[in-house]
C-alpha cells in the first residue's frame, strides 16, 4: 500500500510542479522536501496524505488514517 501511494505522489503533476520531492522512506514514514512557502503546505499537505490514505483506484474495506507533520529535520516534523 505504502508503496502505491508513493507512485502516485511521485507521478503527481501538481506536486512536480510545486517543487515537492521525495527524498526517504524508512518503513511506513515518508519524507518530502519542498520549497519553504508556507501557502502551499495546506495543499501539498492534502494532496500527499489523499494520495497515502486511497492508493488504490477502488476503495479499501478498512481506512489507512496518515499523519503529516512540517519541519527542518525529520525530528521537529514528527513532533
Amino acid at each position: 500500500m505504502v508503496r502505491m501511494g508513493m507512485i502516485a505522489c511521485e507521478f503527481d503533476e501538481d506536486l512536480q510542479a510545486a517543487g515537492v520531492e521525495m527524498l526517504l522512506q524508512i518503513h511506513d514514514e515518508l519524507m518530502f522536501e519542498l520549497p519553504d512557502h508556507e501557502d502551499i503546505r495546506q495543499d501539498v499537505s492534502e494532496r500527499i496524505n489523499n494520495h497515502m490514505e486511497h492508493p488504490f483506484d477502488e476503495p479499501l474495506a478498512v481506512d489507512t488514517p496518515v499523519e503529516g507533520g512540517f519541519g527542518l529535520s525529520w525530528g521537529l516534523a514528527k513532533r
